[in-house]
């Protein structure tokens, strides 16, 4: 029996993120950087993402009121060609963020199986568990 599920990624889980930006072959900084927008400044905890030297943009992970965790960046995203590396609104990184949180739950609740990944050609990812 198969079970299909959509996932729509909250994120919550530091240690997940960050496996997934070290995935995505992301330099994680373990600092406090300062994002600028139009409207504030803040600053971003827990890591700063940077992205490949050619490009030299920078991702900050902000920890909002919630808990939830967020990305904040200055600069053009297009004009640094960013989409490339985390892809459309970070969903590459999304996604591999998911796959992370998945497998992590997979492994609390004792699954003695094989966990299996492969990745579709239209880019979803699909986890096989064997029990």
């Amino acid at each position: 029996m198969s079970a299909i599920k959509t996932i729509k990624t909250n994120i919550t889980d530091a240690e997940c993120l960050k496996a997934a930006a070290l995935e995505l072959k992301l330099r994680v900084s373990e600092k406090t950087g300062v994002y600028y927008d139009y409207y504030t400044q803040g600053q971003s905890r827990p890591w700063v993402y940077d992205l490949d030297q050619e490009i030299m943009y920078t991702i900050h992970v902000v920890r909002e009121k919630d808990g939830t965790l967020s990305f904040k960046s200055d600069g053009d995203r297009t004009r640094y060609n960013v989409d490339r590396v985390v892809g459309k609104e970070y969903g590459k990184l999304k996604q591999l963020y998911a796959v992370q949180l998945a497998r992590k739950q997979i492994r609390a609740q004792k699954y003695r199986g094989l966990v299996r990944q492969s990745t579709l050609d239209n880019g979803c990812i699909v986890l096989k568990v064997g029990v």
